[in-house]
């Protein structure tokens, strides 16, 4: 057999084996960054529609909001507010996540995020794999979680984390090497009428 032939295969073979190597780099890169970007859309949702509810805690242009937290848990916060602004009555907002309820999604993770403004209910099903809230009192201090009203009274600050994670794994053909793409927003509120 000619030398020159099995070395001209040998070589043609690592190249074709790089190639594809780096067909299949690119491709989960391509797959990676969308995925980043889909999951990056989603959690700007989320944070807008929080940072538009949770400055607005104890707010009302017309009279001091007594007791304006009603509740308060690492997965739960309830409160009073003016939130439309629309006239000078008081709404009851809720956030709550709900890990009792699965989203129909490949991604086990995912649980729904409910929104309620004196009722009416808003589920948001965008891939929220966590949501925490941590409070504070006007040192920074954190406050612990309980029924007493008198202790949500102190709340003055509210540490918010919420993680996102894409519906589908990327990566190898196994569930050991691929992974479900995710960002966290985390964020400290310093409601102005809690100060009061």
């Amino acid at each position: 057999m000619n030398f020159g032939l099995v070395t001209s295969f040998i070589i043609a073979g690592i190249l074709l084996l790089s190639i594809l190597s780096l067909n299949m780099n690119l491709s989960y890169n391509s797959a990676e960054l969308t995925m980043n970007q889909i999951v990056q859309q989603r959690i700007n949702g989320i944070k807008e529609i929080i940072e538009h509810d949770i400055p607005k805690i104890a707010y009302n242009d017309t009279a001091t909001v007594e007791d304006p937290i009603t509740k308060a848990t690492t997965d739960e916060i309830e409160f009073k507010s003016n939130i439309d602004n629309k006239d000078g009555d008081l709404e009851t907002v809720r956030w709550k996540f709900d890990t009792n309820t699965p989203v129909d999604s490949p991604n086990p993770n995912d649980y729904v995020l409910r929104r309620s403004v004196d009722g009416t209910q808003t589920e948001i099903k965008l891939g929220v794999t966590d949501f925490e809230l941590t409070y504070k009192d006007k040192n920074m201090n954190v406050i612990p979680l309980t029924n007493v009203q008198v202790l949500r009274n102190k709340i003055r600050h509210i540490e918010l984390s919420v993680t996102v994670e894409c519906p589908g794994k990327i990566g190898g053909a196994d569930n050991i090497s691929s992974k479900y793409v995710s960002t966290t927003w985390t964020h400290t509120f310093s409601p102005i009428n809690l100060k009061f």
